[in-house]
């Protein structure tokens, strides 16, 4: 063989390698796009059930605004109606006061109120109307029950203020009740006269 003849056979040798890996790339390729394809269109499927959840969730919502907002007006509607009734109420009250004011405080309510005393008085004294007891818990036995010992504070010595101390300069509280409680006392004898 030639020098020609072993150039030829190095190219053609190559060139069937070089196609071989050709075929096999663009086989690998048709793969990965017909896989690719796949990937699209289950992520398709996939994207229309979450768009349908997706709508279901917003109609939910917007059923949910729409009973809110009826829910807002009704509250709306309850709020004027409870001042339109607090208002009904208060004039009633107030006139319910003037009444009551006028029965009770006046000389009706007055006279019922005697009439009533004469009447549950005579009927004690006659026994047709018993005696109702008082509330409170009946102590058997002729003494009360002895009480709880309290504890007694320990005395503290405090400063007594005098005249003497009072007029060398003493300065606070001390010392000004000490120089009002002669003007007391003289009041008192003043008022004592009269």
């Amino acid at each position: 063989m030639s020098l020609t003849g072993i150039a030829a056979l190095i190219a053609a040798v190559s060139f069937a390698v070089l196609a071989g890996a050709g075929v096999y790339l663009a086989v690998r390729f048709t793969r990965v796009l017909g896989d690719a394809a796949t990937l699209v269109r289950d992520t398709r499927s996939d994207q229309q059930a979450l768009f349908a959840r997706a709508n279901t969730a917003v109609d939910r919502a917007n059923a949910q605004l729409d009973l809110t907002e009826a829910a807002t007006a009704s509250v709306g509607e309850l709020g004027t109606a409870m001042t339109e009734l607090a208002g009904q109420a208060s004039a009633l009250a107030g006139v319910g006061r003037t009444v009551a004011g006028a029965v009770v405080g006046g000389p009706l309510g007055r006279a019922a109120a005697v009439a009533y005393g004469v009447r549950h008085a005579v009927g004690v004294r006659t026994g047709s109307r018993p005696r109702r007891p008082l509330a409170g818990q009946v102590v058997p036995g002729p003494e009360l029950p002895a009480a709880r010992p309290t504890p007694t504070p320990t005395p503290t010595a405090l400063p007594t203020p005098s005249a003497p101390a009072a007029s060398a300069g003493q300065s606070g509280p001390q010392a000004h009740q000490a120089q009002r409680a002669p003007a007391r006392r003289r009041r008192g004898r003043a008022g004592a006269t009269r």
